[in-house]
This record gives structure tokens, sequence and C-alpha cells, in this order.
């Protein structure tokens, strides 16, 4: 009798157990899910299935053959009750995409009951996405490359980022705790969500404003005496020649002359007051890509922040001028921006005065992209004033603040400069080459990078050297 108890629960242990059962993975309700190459046709993400027992049918778990962009990429999630709750498709166990090109064109690469997602070329470059991501490797900070002719973006580095393969397969739900709770935020894509001051990349963009409502010409030329002083205003300036034209103070990145420029923009008569004169100049920005979302075809774009006159009423109550506000002159004070829009400026300079909407999928098998991608965005500044710019550029690319672009074996320009946040200094860069007829447009924001020609200048360099020259 004894043996028999035995035998029972032995029997009833071992169909309990999980041993020889294949693993409940969450269920696939639509149906295979399409692939995702580079813009050469480098597979960067594909499928492995696993066969699921009794009638849960077919589980699909992604693959990295080239471990690259995660942030943009994104990884795949089952449906919460929110994603029902905002798309009745949705259901319970589904697996969806949760963040970047697998979120934002999740109906494409899902397809329908019984028929394939759709693959998507993208318009990164494998090769150079990785050389970038290897750039900043133990850094904090973003590249973005785009093409200027297509808006198309050749890379979206965002640093520190993770391995894509730890977010699929047995151990996704941990390793997705443990990099959520990470302090270096490595989920975060910094390229489309960063919010930093662009600091003295700024100054093409004050530029621009100047020259087009005439408040400087290419030849004016300002004092910059280690600094600007104004009544009680004192800003700090490293040594260079003084004064300066437009062209050299953009190559010696020189906050002086941009001060000038800025006073005398907000006290000019001709817009009667304070406010109207930051509000023509609020405009310029705008047409710039500035102060909204660009509109890339990821997930939580931010907008950055370009404030107008009701902003500093409020704030000041009504009691401001053009000297309480002077930092914005220099990419400072309550300007923010994204390593995106800082990239669409330099692409938008490399044009001479357009953009196209940067994206990131290049086809879509069977399909097209967004028509919003082809149309042509033009600023509110005129060609000649862009030549201008382009001069000091070039300027600071031969002799100035980012003469390490000199050393390199492609005619390029750009402007490099340090933006202050929370006390730390950061480094910024923007670019483009060549300088005719120009293939990539760069910018490089590196978080705690001491000083403007410490990291981002040279960093942009070799991203455009590996691009051109392989």
């Amino acid at each position: 009798m004894v043996w028999l108890v035995c035998c029972i629960v032995a029997v009833m242990l071992i169909i309990s157990c999980d041993c020889g059962k294949k693993k409940s993975y969450p269920i696939q309700a639509k149906s295979e899910r399409g692939i995702i190459t580079d813009r050469n046709g480098i597979v960067l993400v594909t499928n492995d299935s696993v066969m699921l027992s009794d009638s849960a049918g077919t589980v699909i778990a992604r693959s990295y053959p080239h471990p690259i962009a995660a942030q943009l990429i994104g990884h795949l999630g089952e449906a919460a009750q929110i994603d029902i709750d905002d798309d009745e498709d949705y259901s319970l166990g589904d697996i969806i995409g949760k963040t970047g090109v697998e979120k934002y064109y999740d109906k494409i690469l899902r397809g329908e009951r019984g028929v394939p997602g759709k693959n998507l070329k993208l318009t990164i470059d494998y090769e150079l996405q990785k050389f970038g991501e290897e750039l900043m490797e133990g850094l904090d900070g973003s590249i973005v490359a785009i093409e200027p002719s297509t808006g198309e973006v050749l890379c979206m580095v965002s640093s520190p980022t993770y391995n894509p393969r730890l977010l699929s397969g047995d151990s996704t739900s941990s390793n997705l705790l443990s990099l959520q709770q990470d302090s270096l935020m490595p989920l975060y894509n910094r390229s489309v969500m960063g919010l930093y001051p662009p600091g003295g990349v700024f100054k093409a963009a004050q530029g621009l404003v100047f020259l087009q409502e005439d408040i400087i010409s290419a030849q004016t030329r300002y004092p910059c005496e280690r600094g600007f002083e104004n009544d009680e205003l004192n800003i700090w300036c490293h040594g260079h020649s003084s004064p300066l034209t437009l062209a050299e103070a953009l190559g010696t990145d020189c906050n002086g002359y941009f001060c000038h420029g800025h006073l005398d923009m907000m006290d000019n008569g001709k817009y009667e007051m304070v406010q109207k004169a930051l509000e023509k100049w609020r405009d310029y920005i705008v047409s710039l890509g500035f102060g909204y979302k660009l509109g890339i075809d990821l997930p939580n774009e931010k907008r950055g922040l370009i404030p107008n006159a009701s902003f500093y009423d409020k704030a000041c109550k009504g009691q401001w001028s053009g000297s309480t506000i002077i930092n914005n002159a220099l990419g400072q004070g309550e300007v923010l921006a994204t390593p995106l829009q800082l990239a669409n400026l330099s692409a938008t300079i490399a044009n001479r005065g357009y953009y196209r909407i940067p994206h990131v999928v290049k086809e879509i098998q069977g399909g097209t992209i967004d028509a919003k991608y082809a149309v042509v965005k033009y600023t509110k500044v005129s060609r000649n004033a862009y030549e201008a710019i382009i001069n000091g550029m070039q300027l600071s690319a031969t002799r100035g603040t980012c003469r390490a672009l000199s050393k390199l074996p492609i005619e390029s320009c750009g402007v490099s400069g340090t933006a202050t946040l929370k006390g730390n200094d950061h480094s910024v860069f923007i670019g483009f080459a060549p300088i005719h007829n120009p293939r990539i447009a760069v910018a490089v924001y590196v978080v705690n990078g001491v000083r403007e020609a410490k990291y981002a200048a040279p960093i942009g360099g070799l991203v455009m050297e590996k691009f051109l020259k392989k």
C-alpha cells in the first residue's frame, strides 16, 4: 500500500513539473514580424521562431545579427492595458513595439493575422553607426548625422547605449528592469529626447538672424576684450583679436560679438519695444527648426524651448529688457534644443536655406514612406546670409576652434562651442562636408566634455571622414 501511494505521488510530481515542457512565451497574436536592414541592406533585426505546445501558435523573438542603434531601433514587449486602451487592434498577450522604430512602425512590422509584416530599410549606415558608437564609448551624449539633400539620418548615436540582444529571449524582463534602473539611463534616446543648451554653435543661428534683419553685415566689427561689458553685465570670453568681423567671431567662438549683436537687435527702435523684437527673433529661430518637434519618425521626440515675449512677461512680471535675456545670444539662458535639431541646423546651413524633415526609414516593403519627408522646408533667411555664416565656419575649420578639421582629407567646415549646464561645461559641434554639394551634416554633443575643442569637433570630423572616405 505504501508502495502504491509513493508511485501515485511520483506520477503527480512528474505531471506538475516543467521538465520536458516547451518554454511558455507570450503569444504573438499576429504573424511573422518584418525584417529591418540598414540603408545598404545589412540585416540589423530579424526573427527567431519558437514553436509552442498546445494551441499557442508561434512566438517571434527578435534576433540582432549586428547589434547597433539600440535606442533608435527599439525593443518589443507584451501589450499593456494602456496600449490596448489606445488601440483596439491590440489584445492581451500581443507582442508589440514598445520604443523606437519598432513602436513607430509597429503596424507595418506586425502585419495582419496570417500575413507577414513588411520589411523596413533604414536610412542608417551600419558602418557609420558602429563607428559613432565606438567613438562615444564611455561618454555621455549624442552624435546625429544627416544627409542634407534628403533629410535621411545617416547615424544616430545615444551614449551610453546597450546591447539590444539583452531585450530578446528568456531574460528580457529582468534585463529590462536592470536597464530601467541604471542611473546612466541607457534606454534614453538622447538624440531626440535630450534637452540641452546649444551653447556656442547657436551663434550660427544668431548670425543668420542678425544678417537677415540688417542688424549687422558680414563686415560689421564689434570689440571683445576678453568679454562683454555693459552697465552691470560682464560676460567672459577667451583671448583673441579685437575687434572682429562675423566670420572671425564664429571662427573664435567669440561671446562679445554676439552679445553686441543681440542688444543691437533687442534695443532697436524699429521694433518699438523689446517684446516685438524678441518675437521677430523667435520667428526666425523657429523657421530654422527650433522650438517645435521636427517630426522625425520616432516616438517621444522633444520640442525644445525657444522662449517668447509672454514667457518673459510672466517670468519677469513685465520688467525685462535685452540685457535680461542676453544669455540667449550665446545659446544659453532659457534656450534648449535636442541634438537632432542641432544636426538639422547644420543640414540647413549646408543647403543654404532649406531642410527636409529628418527621418530614419528609407523604404517600406511594398509601400512608401510618408510624403512629408520629401517636402522642402525653407527658412526665413536668404541664401546670402548663409554664405556669410559658411565663411565663418570655414575659418573656424582652418585656423579657429575647429581647426582639427583642417587635418582631414576632405574640405569641411564647422563651428564649435561650450555649453554650461549645472556648473559643468559641455562640448558641442556642428559641421558639414564637402563644403560644396555637401553629403553629410553632423552634430555632436558631449556632456561634461570639458570645453569645446576637447571632444566634439574631433569626433565630428572623424564621423564625416568615415562616411565620405570609408
